[in-house]
């Protein structure tokens, strides 16, 4: 279990909300938002990824510079002997926040740093109940996705000529995570709730929900969710992605229209303990709750804005 304050019922309308406005959103711009990643396309060492996070934790809080320079409790280094991943956790020997990554040497390396800072700023404001401690994935997420995104206020340093492809390439990931999140929460569960499910069927099912999200198929399709190791290990964990994105997109429209309530309300989230749990949180953030009417509409009217 995921210690969650909702039931599957709750997320099945996102599956709707996510097919009527994000896929209409990426077939609209995903071939002006491909030109602009394209144009910006280039390499990133691990000390421009270190000197962009180092740019971005100064230009916040004290708070968040003093974490970014903590101990450097973290090993960003390029090796041919590390496992492809990314991940921050607990050193719980010592309850200290640690940051794994294997650099992939492109752009996304940059994006890759600030959301796995994002977990790292929790770790080391909450110190984790070695005991009793739960981890809540949707704010957890919510804290690393919502640090990519405030992290674009620094676009124009970090990547100069090359900042208007860096953010499409961070909001076509972001967009298709959401139509990705919700897809896999649809599949899993409809997967479980066959009765008199065979081997055949599951292929059927998958292909049946991926295309209802305008993507296309392609010679073995509908046997891609067996390369997806969550599906197997943490089933009903991918929509923790989409509402946390919906909700980390809630906190950059508002950081454009006041900067600074949106970084205080940031930083609150990051003070969140794991007894905190979503969404009766949000409110204490400012963050309205995906579920509600009309609240994904108007993130995706904000987004289309943006992207236009």
């Amino acid at each position: 279990g995921f210690a969650r304050d909702y039931g599957p019922e709750a997320v099945q309308p996102i599956w709707a909300a996510a097919k009527e406005h994000f896929v209409p959103l990426l077939a609209d711009y995903a071939a002006a938002l491909y030109g602009l990643m394209d144009s910006a396309a280039r390499s990133c060492t691990e000390q421009e990824a270190l000197e962009a996070l180092s740019l971005v934790a100064g230009g916040i809080s004290p708070e968040t510079a003093e974490a970014c320079e903590y101990h450097g409790l973290y090993d960003f280094e390029a090796l041919d002997t590390k496992p492809d991943m990314g991940f921050t956790t607990v050193l719980y020997w010592y309850n200290e926040p640690f940051i794994f990554n294997s650099p992939a040497g492109d752009i996304n390396d940059y994006t890759n740093t600030f959301h796995e800072f994002g977990h790292f700023l929790n770790f080391y404001g909450v110190p984790s109940d070695l005991i009793f401690g739960v981890s809540d994935n949707e704010i957890s997420e919510m804290q690393s996705i919502g640090m990519e995104l405030m992290a674009t206020h620094w676009y124009g340093e970090i990547f100069g000529p090359d900042a208007d492809g860096a953010l499409a390439n961070l909001l076509f990931n972001l967009i298709t995570s959401v139509l990705d999140g919700a897809l896999y929460d649809e599949f899993q569960q409809r997967v479980y709730a066959e009765e008199g499910l065979t081997p055949e069927r599951i292929p059927e099912l998958y292909a049946e929900v991926y295309e209802s999200y305008g993507y296309e198929p392609y010679e073995g399709f509908e046997y891609e969710w067996v390369y997806v190791s969550h599906n197997f290990e943490m089933p009903f964990y991918y929509i923790d992605y989409v509402l946390a994105q919906l909700c980390a997109f809630q906190f950059k429209i508002r950081m454009e229209k006041d900067h600074d309530a949106a970084w205080a309300d940031y930083m609150k989230l990051c003070r969140l303990s794991a007894s905190d749990f979503y969404p009766s949180m949000l409110k204490q953030v400012g963050v309205t709750v995906p579920f509600t009417d009309g609240c994904i509409q108007k993130i995706v009217d904000e987004l289309d804005k943006k992207l236009d």
